[in-house]
C-alpha cells in the first residue's frame, strides 16, 4: 500500500532580525530581571490570576514575531529594570546609537513585508519617541515602577 504524500506545509514567515534582535534583548532582560514568560504576562494584563488569557502574547514578542504596543513596551522596561534604548539598540547609548543607525535601519526596515511595515513603523516610533530627550523619556510613573522592581 503507497504511502499518501504529506500535505504541503505552509511557508513559515520569514523574521526580520531586527525585529528578532529586539524580541532575544527582551527575553534575556525578562529573565535577568528574574520573571518568567507567563508571570510578566499577568503583570502586563494579557493574561488573568486563573492563566486565562493570551498566553502566547509575550513568546511572540520574545520571538520577533510581533512588537508589543508601545505602552505595554514602555512597562516592560519599568519591570526589567531597563532603558527602551536598551531593548532596542542592545546598550545605555541607545540616543545616540539610534542616530548613527538611521540610514541602516530604513533599509532593514524596508525588508519587511508590506504589509506588517505599518505596524512595525508604528510601534518603532512611539518607543523611540518614548525614549528621546524631551520626548517624555524621564516618565516619573516608570522610574516609580523601577524602583519598585
Amino acid at each position: 500500500m503507497a504511502k499518501k504524500p504529506a500535505p504541503p506545509q505552509a511557508d513559515t514567515p520569514k523574521i526580520d532580525p531586527v525585529m528578532k534582535a529586539i524580541g532575544a534583548r527582551m527575553q534575556n532582560a525578562r529573565k535577568a530581571a528574574g520573571y518568567s514568560g507567563e508571570a510578566i504576562a499577568r503583570l502586563l494584563g494579557y493574561v488573568d490570576e486563573a492563566g486565562v488569557g493570551q498566553r502566547k502574547t509575550v513568546s511572540q514578542w520574545e520571538t520577533g514575531r510581533a512588537l508589543p504596543p508601545a505602552n505595554t513596551f514602555r512597562q516592560m522596561c519599568g519591570y526589567y529594570g531597563c532603558g527602551a534604548d536598551e531593548l532596542l539598540w542592545g546598550d545605555e547609548d541607545g540616543a545616540e546609537r539610534a542616530g548613527q543607525m538611521g540610514a541602516q535601519f530604513r533599509a532593514l526596515l524596508a525588508k519587511i513585508p508590506a504589509q506588517r511595515r505599518a505596524e512595525v513603523e508604528q510601534t518603532l516610533m512611539a518607543v523611540l519617541r518614548s525614549i528621546m530627550p524631551n520626548g517624555d523619556g524621564n516618565d516619573e510613573e516608570l522610574s516609580k515602577q523601577r524602583r519598585a522592581a
